[in-house]
């Protein structure tokens, strides 16, 4: 092996320790609360009932919240990951929750 070989296998090695470690601890949305949490817990669990596939992960990557008179409208993104950490999709999804529903369960 001649000196540009062992270049770009470094490099391949560098680039791969760096994916691995954004997408198990940069990508995916932390730190939620309240409804923010219902959320993500309910579009978890709806994810993995549908897409049940062995070396499929599914994460959620990005989270935003609108609210309106009587509605919270929840957009996320959802990211496929093959082997759990290489990102190949992103799919969005949407939840509407009824204001009145979530003041009646408080």
């Amino acid at each position: 092996m001649n000196n540009k070989e062992k270049v770009l296998l470094l490099i391949i090695i560098i680039a791969f320790i760096g994916l691995f470690s954004k997408s198990y601890f940069l990508d995916e949305v932390t730190g939620l609360k309240g409804r923010d949490l219902v959320f993500k817990n309910d579009v978890t669990q709806s994810i993995e009932q549908t897409f049940n596939q062995g070396i499929i992960k599914y994460r959620l990557v990005d989270l935003s919240k609108e609210e309106r008179e009587k509605t919270i409208r929840y957009t996320g993104k959802i990211r496929k990951y093959l082997f759990g950490f290489l990102p190949y999709s992103t799919i969005k999804i949407q939840i509407d929750y009824d204001l009145e529903a979530i003041k009646n369960e408080s």
